[in-house]
């Protein structure tokens, strides 16, 4: 069995004359994270290999909630969650090594919201604010063979209702 968190980026900055390689978080990206990794953290989740996009909005994503979740997970590049379509992320899922149970990619919409949908079987893509992770597991004793053993939902995590939850508390 194998489970697969999938992450888009948080709230990110959108600084003039930066490349889009380059933007950075917001603020209220980086105060997310910690709702987001507190949230993984409660769910007693934490991936043994990560992979993000190259951009930095991308990998402080991920770098931050694993901190918040107290993971101690390296983090991988991956070119190919950055602008390359549902293949992209197909392929990074299929080439993580089998010796791995728990895996997370962060990455961007729309590849994120169409790898959702399309893992899942549905016919209309969810909505995938920034800052979302969504946890998705399969019976599959591989990664090459995860999306087509039926992933089913575990847990959709989004940041604002989070803070909305946390306020009724």
């Amino acid at each position: 069995m194998k489970t697969l968190l999938l992450g888009r980026h948080a709230k990110s900055d959108h600084p003039s004359g930066i490349p889009d390689l380059e933007r950075p978080l917001a603020t209220r990206g980086e105060q997310d994270l910690v709702l987001l990794g507190r949230a993984l953290q409660n769910f007693e989740w934490s991936p043994e290999v990560v992979f993000s996009s190259p951009a930095v909005r991308a990998y402080k994503t991920a770098e931050g909630i694993l901190f918040h979740s107290n993971s101690t997970t390296l983090i991988q590049i991956s070119n190919e969650l950055y602008e390359h379509g549902v293949s992209g992320w197909e392929q990074v899922v299929g080439n993580i090594p089998d010796k791995y149970s728990k895996a997370a990619l962060w990455g961007h919409n729309p590849d994120i919201t169409k790898t959702i949908a399309w893992a899942l079987g549905l016919a209309t893509p969810p909505e995938v604010p920034t800052g979302a992770i969504c946890l998705i597991q399969s019976q599959s004793p591989t990664w090459k063979h995860f999306f087509q053993s039926y992933p089913h939902l575990l847990f959709f995590c989004i940041p604002r209702l989070l803070e909305k939850r946390m306020e009724a508390e």
